[in-house]
């Protein structure tokens, strides 16, 4: 169903958006540009409330802490920056990486982050010392993009390298790998409120998977271009994911039956199931957004409201209902 009624623009940016995220209030989002600046916007109003300035390349993630008051954003110049989200200051400053940062995110319940790089490494950082806590490797290749889990202990990763990785952060321990995707995974997200996690790349497909026991639950096709990012709103049962087809497509989530752990991991040794079970999913609704080079979308915790950005500079608001 051809869907999808644009709310709102935000413009300002001067290149690329890159990433976009709502604030957990659901009443702000945030963007990072190619432009080498993060932006903090008003969704009712369309204001730019707040600019983020200092990196010296492009800012290609983006992240906020569960509280809503800190933001993080990951740039080309291999930083990492955390930055007061309601004064605008920066907090801290944290370097470690050799190449380009493509994913941050907070660990809930904790003083701490992750980032991943092109540099192959996974970091974990103490937010109180801003010191490297731990350097975590595995993928064959540059880490494109991370996902922390509710439980502040396990991260997802993915990479050109075509897996989606598991990991116990506290440890350092690789718990599985997953290689379903036969092409470069983009974007990595876990289920708010479960272990579950989606994943999307060039291969134009998006799966669902329990992590611990590799099993892949559900894949979406239908795009006609590389999937840049993907979100999921668990309350609504809906994942949307975003191309460089300028379309972006809405999936009913599978069903999710208990609660992936490590038991699944011990019950079924981590021998990565290559798909054959899962089952196909069509969009309930798709719409073009006209926007060209799609880069980035995110979905409120109700559903209600969907941002997307792309080339152009400008980050749109849609009603995913109408």
């Amino acid at each position: 169903t051809e869907t999808g009624q644009e709310q709102r623009q935000f413009a300002g940016h001067d290149d690329v958006v890159l990433d976009v995220v709502f604030t957990p209030d659901g009443k702000r989002a945030i963007s990072g540009s190619k432009d080498r600046s993060a932006r903090l916007w008003d969704l009712e109003t369309g204001e730019e409330l707040l600019r983020f300035d200092g990196h010296r390349d492009a800012v290609r993630c983006v992240a906020v802490s569960e509280d809503g008051t800190r933001l993080l954003t990951g740039s080309g110049d291999a930083q990492v920056r955390m930055w007061d989200l309601n004064t605008g200051q920066k907090l801290a400053q944290l370097g470690g990486h050799r190449s380009w940062v493509r994913g941050v995110a907070f660990l809930p319940g904790s003083q701490q982050a992750v980032s991943c790089s092109n540099d192959r490494i996974i970091i974990l950082w103490d937010l109180k010392t801003g010191s490297m806590d731990k350097v975590m490797q595995g993928h064959a290749g540059p880490v494109s993009c991370i996902s922390a889990a509710g439980d502040g202990r396990h991260i997802v990763t993915g990479g050109p390298d075509m897996t989606v990785r598991l990991w116990n952060v506290h440890t350092e321990q690789q718990l599985n790998v997953m290689r379903s995707h036969v092409a470069t995974v983009r974007s990595v997200t876990f289920v708010p409120g479960s272990n579950y996690v989606a994943s999307t790349g060039d291969d134009r497909d998006v799966r669902v998977w329990n992590p611990f026991s590799g099993e892949c639950l559900a894949e979406l096709s239908g795009h006609e271009g590389n999937v840049t990012d993907v979100a999921v709103n668990r309350s609504a049962g809906r994942v949307v994911s975003a191309s460089v087809d300028r379309t972006a497509r809405i999936l009913k989530l599978p069903p999710l039956n208990g609660e992936p752990s490590l038991d699944d991991l011990v019950q079924k040794p981590p021998t990565p199931l290559l798909g054959e079970s899962a089952t196909p999913v069509e969009p309930i609704r798709k719409w073009s957004t006209g926007q060209r080079g799609l880069q980035s979308i995110a979905v409120l915790p109700n559903g209600q409201r969907i941002a997307t950005g792309g080339e152009g500079g400008v980050v749109r608001i849609w009603n995913p209902e109408t």
